[in-house]
């Protein structure tokens, strides 16, 4: 059977040496980020803010990809609020309050967000860097993706 993402991700921190503390989170607390942003949560996402969101303040594995602790996690815009970026990007600009940005990399360089608005995209993630674009279909293929980039580009030696 299949492990769940978010213990596949806690797994990859352990095995990374990753400077993440992890653990769990109530049910009214991820309730309380549901409601202030009037969106539900895609199931994997919301088993992995319950079970693996990080407890501390910029919580990054040895690369720099910082995943957000709860009380950071906000709306695409909310995150953009005030900013050209979305206006740049009009596809997203209308639905950014149903997005939900989770985890950046290297101070911000880019970052990621999670659709959480019934219909085509939900619970697909979208990478916020130049033109906003799709990345991955679910929260599992997107921790599927950060441990192979992770893997094939700072881990793995290549062998001759």
């Amino acid at each position: 059977m299949k492990k769940p993402a978010h213990q596949t991700l806690t797994q990859f921190w352990r095995t990374i040496r990753a400077d993440i503390e992890f653990g769990e989170t109530s049910l009214e607390e991820i309730a309380n980020l549901e409601e202030k942003y009037a969106v539900k949560l895609p199931h994997e996402f919301r088993e992995y803010l319950r079970w693996a969101c990080p407890k501390g303040v910029d919580q990054s594995d040895p690369e720099l990809t910082t995943w957000w602790e709860l009380d950071r996690i906000k709306s695409l815009e909310e995150e953009y609020e005030g900013s050209e970026y979305l206006k740049k990007n009009p596809e997203f600009f209308k639905d950014a309050s149903s997005y939900i940005v989770f985890v950046d990399y290297l101070i911000w360089s880019w970052s990621w967000a999670i659709c959480c608005k019934p219909g085509d995209n939900y619970g697909r993630i979208v990478q916020l860097f130049g033109p906003i674009e799709f990345v991955s279909n679910s929260f599992e293929e997107f921790v599927q993706a950060y441990i192979t980039y992770y893997a094939d580009t700072f881990v793995l030696e290549k062998i001759p």
